[in-house]
Parts: structure tokens; sequence; C-alpha cells
């Protein structure tokens, strides 16, 4: 009986292996039968960087500026590649059209300032000589004008320490700046009052700031030695941002540049905080 069952059982099973569909079975050829890849043709330096097509003078006065500058780019490199009298000599073409185009831009603006001169910078910087002096005269007048102005509310502080070269340099400085625009200077040995070298952040000499008497109100000046002409220019703008006659925007500004083009603010209605 029982081989009688797995007979049956025997029959079945290939029963249903012949009704399953057949899988198509693709064996991988081992490396036994490696075949090395059809090599690809190299392209030439010619077919990789091909010569760039130049179009005419009418259009190249006309062109976009980024599309010129990648023609001029790429003549230059192609030339380079190819050192052919003609091809080096197409790219001086293109200097001399970019010359060309610079000279007819700075020519429309000679005449666009000609008739807007309140955009002219030199009608507040003057590049000649004589206008130069004038601005020159008139800037120092102004600055020697609110430092003495300012005398009485505000002095310079220098700390220094008995060990600092560069501190007798600077003092050296500053006595010719105390005597040429009347303005006070104080110097302060870091040594000798620590705690007020703490509170004003000192951390190595020479270290200039600016304060306002009988007030908190203080402002870094420099560390470090510093040119009569860098002390003059800090504490001027310094002076005038602790009177909140500017904001930190204008510094370089001065009161002759009020409404002119070196104003970032110029023609904004705005209030100082």
């Amino acid at each position: 009986m029982k081989y009688f069952l797995l007979a049956l059982t025997l029959f079945s099973v290939l029963a249903q292996a012949q009704q399953a569909p057949q899988r198509e079975y693709n064996a991988a050829r081992g490396h036994y039968f490696y075949e090395e890849p059809e090599p690809e043709d190299e392209l030439t330096d010619e077919e990789k960087y091909p010569k760039p097509v130049i179009p005419s003078r009418e259009r190249l006065m006309t062109m976009h500026p980024k599309e010129f500058s990648k023609l001029f780019e790429d003549q230059l490199e192609y030339s380079m590649m190819t050192m052919s009298e003609d091809d080096v000599l197409m790219y001086y073409e293109l200097v001399n059209v970019s010359r060309l185009r610079s000279r007819a831009f700075m020519g429309v603006t000679e005449f666009v300032m000609m008739r807007n001169p309140h955009l002219d910078m030199q009608s507040v910087s003057p590049v000649n000589n004589p206008g130069r002096a004038e601005m020159n005269r008139q800037t120092e007048a102004v600055k020697r004008q609110k430092l003495y102005d300012n005398a009485d509310t505000y002095a310079l502080v220098m700390f220094a320490a008995e060990s600092c070269g560069a501190c007798k340099s600077q003092i050296a400085i500053l006595d010719v700046f105390q005597r040429t625009y009347g303005f006070p200077v104080r110097i302060v040995d870091v040594n000798q009052a620590p705690d007020l070298a703490r509170r004003y952040a000192v951390s190595r000499t020479p270290h200039m700031i600016l304060i306002r008497k009988d007030s908190d109100d203080w402002m870094p000046i420099g560390i470090g030695v510093k040119s009569m002409p860098v002390v003059l220019n800090k504490t001027y703008s310094a002076i005038r941002l602790l009177n909140n006659e500017i904001e930190p925007a204008q510094f370089y500004n001065i009161d002759i540049d009020g409404g002119e083009l070196y104003d970032p603010y110029h023609g904004l209605d705005r209030e100082i905080e």
C-alpha cells in the first residue's frame, strides 16, 4: 500500500512540473569566455575643442557682455592650443573690439555725466591737483573745527605699559596730535590702573579709546601704533557717532559731504536714532 501512495505522489509532482511554465535560463559567461570591449575612437583636440565661430563686427559690437566674454575666452584658449598665426590674430581682433566697446561705454558715460552732474563724482571729489588741494584744505579745516568744538566734551585715552616699546612711539604721535589740534589726551598705565583697563577691555598696549567726559559713553579708536592721520580721522568720526550726527554707515563721511554723493543716505528721508 505504501508503495502505491509513494508512486501516486511522484506522479502528482511530475504532472505539476510538466504543467508549470518553463523559465528561460541564461547563464553568465565566466572569466574563461571574457572578451575585451571594443575600443572607442579617441577624439582629437580639434574635435573636443572646436574652432570658435566669430560673428561679424556689427554683431560683436552689440553682443551681450556675457556672450562676448565667453567667445573672448574660447578664442584665447583655442589660439593658445593651435599657436596658429591666424587664430592668434583673431584673438587680438577681439581684444581690439573689447577696447572699442569700453571706449564707447566711457564716451556715453562722459555724456551722461555732463547732462546729469548730480551723478558725477568729480563734483565732490576732483581729480585735478588744484581741486584736490582745495578739497584737502576744506577737509582738514572741518576736522580741526570738530575737535576744537568738542575738546571740552571728549578726550583720548591711551593705555600703555612701561615695558611697551610701541607705546613710546604712540605717545610721541599723540603729543604732536594734542599740540596740533588742542585735543586732550590722557596716558594711563595699565599696571597702575588694572580695574580701568578691564573696564575698557584692554588686552594689549598701546590701546586708544575716546571717552565722553561725565558719561559712560566711549568708543575704541585703535590697538597698536596708529599714525596721526588715522588718529585724527577715527577720533573725528567717533565724535560724530557719539553725538548722533551720523550712523555707522556714514563713518567715512565728513560734515561737508552732507547731501552729496559720498553720503549713502543721500536723498533718503531718515532720522538718526
